[in-house]
């Protein structure tokens, strides 16, 4: 896969301008995220198939932005997805802007470029071990597994080392896969 246009996104974020990129008319997340939009929307797909997914049972996108196609993409090649996305400005028919609004059978939750975002990421796990049943899983991608993209006060956590089993360890999961494909790397947990 290319990563071109995300490398070109984290080059604004880092202030490394170039002449095709501006902030011009628009606002820096704005630009960040149509620029990474082809690559994220591929990578959440792929996220989701990690969980190995029935078609009869409930997903949920987790994180999933107002402004990516992820969830319409996949509904329409018959999966039951819903997203899940907290800071959209208003909720759409199969984006919930509260937990609340999300189904209650939930068999499995995927996200991609949200891990790092976690400023509490034990309260987080925990939430999720709530979530979900036994031996439902989840899967969370992100190239912040290893120390990258650290210019940003948005990402709060790096799940470097060990540390993802042992939050698995402390909230329920266990670490069942992990897949690295340059900066696509992705970590599914099945809840205990």
């Amino acid at each position: 896969m290319n990563y071109r246009s995300c490398n070109k996104a984290a080059q604004l974020a880092r202030g490394k301008h170039d002449t095709q990129l501006s902030w011009k008319g628009t606002s820096k997340a704005r630009v960040l995220r149509a620029t990474c939009s082809p690559c994220t929307t591929a990578n959440e797909i792929r996220t989701f198939h990690s969980l190995a997914p029935e078609k009869s049972q409930v997903y949920v996108n987790w994180g999933c932005g107002a402004w990516n196609s992820t969830v319409d993409q996949l509904r329409a090649n018959g999966w039951n997805v819903w997203g899940y996305e907290p800071s959209a400005e208003t909720a759409s028919q199969f984006v919930a802007t509260a937990k609340a609004a999300l189904p209650t059978a939930i068999a499995g939750i995927f996200s991609n470029n949200v891990i790092e975002h976690f400023v509490d990421p034990v309260a987080q796990f925990r939430e999720f071990h709530a979530i979900l049943p036994p031996g439902a899983k989840m899967a969370h991608s992100s190239p912040c597994y290893e120390y990258r993209y650290e210019f940003t006060r948005f990402h709060t956590y790096f799940p470097v080392g060990r540390s993802t089993e042992a939050l698995a360890e402390r909230t329920g999961f266990r670490v069942i896969d992990r897949v690295e494909d340059g900066e696509y790397i992705n970590v599914v947990f099945e809840r205990l």
